[in-house]
């Protein structure tokens, strides 16, 4: 046994020798691009992709026809691994090169590449590379640092999402259609591209297209659904005459469980489900013929490869090692397998379990955690016979040769801290069975198991169980339930922002203002970075009346979140209200030609709040035009149609705004902007006419608009005058507290209630809601409505 174990020791050492070699020779097997010919690099990551889904893979199911198109005229790493389960701190290897332990990244959304980190990015720029980036994902945002040396770095997402979570991603055909609209504006230059794709991703919800091609499956569904808008991209190429001069590099980052080990998703486990990802470099010219490779590689290998194939040094610190060599079969039986170190501190950072970490070396694979795990994957490929007891020796070995290789690296010790995960995975299985209850609507039986977690684990680390009792309480429409679970969430998890932000949003909706920017405040005070809070605060501060303070948290956010824009529109929209209506109609202009926005039907609810913006300036004209634009080409949904029917509203033009606001109402029955406009129609009709009919059907649409959307200021705002000419002045003074209540800032409410207050001899009560008026919002009102104003209050203090 002794000597069996020196030799296998042997060559570990060996093995690990590579590891500070990273330079190799080239060989006749090496490839190389064509000298003189300009050849562009398309880089494709997918998260969470399995090669077991993929049938250039082995699967005998796979619906990847695209993926093996790319196989077929190129090399297929069959035996590539990611340097941890989670997206961030795995593209920063992808992008540097480098070990997490060397970049310092090791979780989503907790830090950035620091800007000393040298990127691929950055080298392909100083060549005369025209650099791009697409990323589908909120964890990829460009203010966690993968921005250093793009040109272009689109990260706007969700185009109506204007506060992001890490949960915030858009799907492979909104990615696609991002893309080909780069593509076809580029100019000519040589271009260094990445696109990444989010999807593979739970929840697994892909295209009903796409749902049928893997029965009971639907995450191979969400396979196939990236691989057929990769096939529209590899299309787009061949359209444009480009494939021969492209390296396209297809690259999962890191894998996805479905089960094995008690772990659905990834980030727990550092098992070969969760590390194990796909490679392929395609390039007919450079691999004429298919190609496969069995022998290990590593992210972290592939910026020096791909440098190398295009002739360029790979930076000082590069850590990985070109795997060109590999493509001679002689040097790829000759050469050992190459070590690779792994991570995880998701469970660590979220629920207190131990981080993990690992070292794979020859076929032995160590995992370092309160109890150890050591695997011979010859003989046991899906893990399941730890031998870390039965070779205690070898056990230790590995356990010396992974913490030599690590402290070579950091000084960050966070080993040993924290529960086993294979202990807590048993809190995570219930939880992911709690879940599966909320989607099938099982609520009461969900709510009742949570409880029981809570209580049975109420010395551990569990926010991702509040997560799901917040959601219940939600799918209620219970606010009271809501409230209660969050402010327990952010008084036992104060360092987790997501539970302040959404308390704070809770608390802003209800009026309580002041308690929302206390917490906006204290999430700040610990994440100057947390963009969310900014967002928040701008509008608290805005509903408050404190409009300067208000536009520089926008202006804050804006900066960490330049290409969210709705946030953009948002800014734009409190601008116009204060009057500074130049500097608004700039930024609607330039959000107007950004030709994504047009082109993808995702914009057009934005592009239908601008319209709504353009009329509040004065544009009318302009915003009419840009509608009826939207409607010709296709995009007039629900809410294009609304903002139609206001601007007909705002031109007096009744006829065109009832058929348009029905036209709306057609497209969605609960459209609460189009209900309440039909609402101010009616109105408008009765104010004219005197018909009770047009007010009967007035106070029928701002009801239903109230309920479909409780919180439509205007709803309330209308009812108030509907009660008010029906001659009821209690209940529309009651309604238009409850309007100022939602927004302090809706100014025509204080008009409405301030003179029927006088009308009623409550000249008192009346002076003091008008000056809230003028003290704290003035600047929102024209000339003619500050003398209106001040004219009243003058009455009310006689």
């Amino acid at each position: 046994m002794k000597q069996r174990l020196s030799a296998i020791f042997t060559l570990i050492i060996l093995a690990a020798a590579l590891v500070f070699q990273p330079g190799c020779r080239r060989g006749p097997h090496i490839p190389r691009l064509k000298k003189n010919k300009a050849t562009n690099l398309l880089l494709i990551t997918v998260d969470s992709l399995r090669p077991d889904r993929l049938s250039a893979f082995g699967s005998a199911r796979a619906q990847t026809p695209n993926l093996d198109r790319l196989a077929e005229k190129g090399v297929a790493f069959r035996n590539c691994y990611a340097p941890t389960p989670l997206s961030l701190p795995s593209h920063c290897t992808i992008f540097t090169g480098r070990e997490p332990l060397a970049h310092r990244v090791h979780n989503d959304g907790r830090e950035g590449l620091p800007a000393s980190e040298q990127t691929w990015a950055e080298v392909m720029k100083s060549h005369d590379f025209q650099t791009y980036a697409l990323v589908s994902s909120y964890r990829l945002h460009s203010k966690f640092g993968l921005k250093q040396g793009f040109d272009t770095f689109d990260d706007s997402l969700d185009y109506g999402q204007i506060i992001n979570t890490l949960n915030t991603a858009i799907a492979a055909d909104k990615v696609f259609l991002r893309f080909r609209s780069w593509l076809e504006q580029r100019s000519g230059s040589r271009f260094f591209a990445w696109v990444n794709f989010s999807d593979p991703q739970a929840p697994y919800q892909p295209l009903s297209e796409y749902a049928g091609l893997s029965e009971n499956d639907p995450y191979s569904g969400e396979v196939a659904q990236v691989d057929h808008f990769i096939g529209e991209m590899l299309n787009l190429l061949e359209a444009k005459k480009l494939v021969e001069q492209t390296v396209v590099v297809l690259a999962g980052s890191h894998g996805e469980a479905l089960g094995e080990h008690g772990e659905v998703g990834h980030g727990i486990f550092g098992y070969e489900e969760s590390l194990k990802v796909p490679l392929i470099i395609h390039n007919p010219a450079v691999f004429p013929k298919k190609q496969a490779v069995d022998r290990r590689v590593r992210l972290l290998d592939l910026l020096p490869s791909l440098l190398e194939l295009f002739g360029l040094e790979a930076p000082a610190g590069v850590q990985g090692q070109s795997f060109w060599p590999l493509l001679s079969p002689r040097r790829e039986e000759a050469e050992t397998e190459r070590p690779v170190y792994f991570e995880s501190w998701y469970g660590f950072a979220e629920m207190d379990l131990a981080p993990l970490s690992g070292f794979l070396n020859s076929y032995y694979k160590f995992i370092s955690l309160p109890e150890a795990e050591l695997y011979d994957l010859r003989t046991d490929p899906g893990e399941k016979d730890n031998l870390a007891l039965k070779e205690e020796d070898l056990a230790a070995k590995m356990r010396g040769l992974l913490r030599a290789y690590r402290d070579s690296r950091s000084d960050e010790k966070k080993e040993g801290q924290g529960l086993d995960p294979k202990k807590g995975i048993k809190a995570v299985e219930r939880l992911l069975k709690t879940e599966d209850l909320i989607a099938s609507e099982k609520l009461e039986e969900a709510e009742k198991e949570l409880g029981d977690i809570l209580r049975e684990y109420k010395d551990r680390k569990l926010p991702r169980a509040y997560d799901d009792l917040y959601f219940i309480y939600w799918k209620k429409k219970d606010p009271r339930k809501m409230e209660e679970t969050l402010s327990r969430a952010a008084a036992e998890y104060p360092a987790l922002s997501r539970f302040g932000i959404a308390l704070a949003q809770n608390l802003s909706n209800s009026g309580r203002l002041s308690e929302a920017e206390k917490i906006c405040l204290d999430v700040l005070a610990r994440d100057p970075q947390e963009s969310q809070a900014h967002i928040l605060l701008g509008k608290i501060l805005q509903k408050k009346g404190e409009p300067g303070p208000a536009l520089s948290y926008l202006e804050k956010a804006l900066s960490l979140e330049p290409q969210n824009y709705s946030l953009q529109v948002e800014y734009a929209s409190q601008l116009a209200e204060l009057g500074q209506k130049a500097r608004s109609l700039e930024i609607l202009e330039k959000l107007l030609k950004n030709p994504d926005l047009a082109a993808d039907p995702a914009g057009a609810p934005l592009r239908a709040d601008i319209a709504g913006i353009l009329i509040k300036v004065g544009e009318g004209e302009m915003a009419n035009t840009l509608l009826l634009d939207m409607v010709s080409s296709g995009q007039g949904d629900s809410k294009v149609w609304s903002q139609v029917g206001l601007g007909y509203l705002d031109k007096s033009n009744l006829p065109k705004a009832k058929e348009s606001l029905e036209k709306a109402l057609s497209l969605d029955p609960n459209n609460a902007l189009a209900l309440s406009s039909m609402g101010t129609f009616y109105l408008t009709l009765f104010r004219g006419q005197k018909q009770k009919a047009n007010l009967d059907n007035a106070l029928a649409y701002y009801t239903r608009a109230k309920e479909v959307s409780p919180r439509l200021v205007a709803a309330w705002n209308g009812l108030g005058v509907v009660w008010r000419y029906a001659g009821d002045r209690e209940k529309a003074i009651a309604h238009w507290k409850q309007a100022l209540l939602i927004d302090p800032g809706f100014t025509n409410t204080y008009f409405n209630l301030g003179i029927t207050l006088l009308e009623s001899g409550r000249r008192q009560e009346a002076y003091r809601t008008l000056n809230v008026c003028l003290e704290k919002y003035a600047g929102k009102l024209s000339d003619g409505e500050k003398r209106q104003l001040q004219a009243l209050i003058s009455e009310a203090r006689q």
